[in-house]
């Protein structure tokens, strides 16, 4: 039987976050995040998000392709990332007069 081979010039150093804090509710990752992300912007409130609803369509090509260039052309305009859902979202409350 052969011996378990040596490791210790793969350990880690001792400044990497305890490998058993995912059992305290990731109190380690959150505030790795939190220093390694000082400029990020905080998350929308959960209060704020309202619940969605998963519909599948299917669309011709032409309209498709002329989707994900508007998301593209959009994320480029506006400086962050547009999705296609949001355009389709939009789209639809202006058409049924949504608020």
């Amino acid at each position: 039987m052969k011996n378990k081979p040596d490791l210790s010039g793969f350990q880690r150093p001792a400044l990497t976050k305890d490998p058993s804090a995912f059992l305290d509710g990731a109190e380690a990752d959150r505030a790795e995040s939190q220093a390694n992300a000082p400029g990020k912007a905080a998350p929308k409130d959960k209060a704020e998000r309202q619940p969605t609803v998963q519909k599948l369509f299917r669309l011709r090509v032409e309209t498709a392709t002329a989707l994900k260039l508007a998301a593209a052309e959009r994320s480029a305009a506006l400086g962050r990332r547009v999705s296609e859902q949001e355009i389709v979202e939009q789209a639809l409350r202006e058409h049924l007069k949504l608020s």
